[in-house]
């Protein structure tokens, strides 16, 4: 009983012993770029194009009266005033 204990643990070290080292970032091997292009120094960067807004709509009841009012997820502020939405 003590033999296969003992030969089931050696197993499971060995086994974590292969397996351990691909989880690691410590063995991560750098990969060099095949094409590399150099951009002039007198090149113009342009701009990337702007972020969006991510924006999420608001409703509540006030006074009996459906209102709206825009919050920015991405600045993290009221866009708008509350609303008041009249039904058509």
């Amino acid at each position: 009983m003590k033999k296969r204990f003992i030969a089931g643990s050696l197993v499971c070290v060995m086994a974590l012993t292969f397996v351990m080292p691909a989880m690691s970032p410590v063995f991560t091997i750098p990969v060099m770029a095949s094409n590399v292009s150099m951009v002039p120094v007198d090149a113009e960067i342009q701009d990337p194009a702007p972020f969006h807004e991510v924006t999420q709509i608001v409703l509540r009841t006030y006074n009996g009266q459906l209102q709206m009012r825009v919050w920015g997820l991405t600045s993290g502020q009221w866009l708008t005033d509350w609303i008041t939405i009249t039904p058509a």
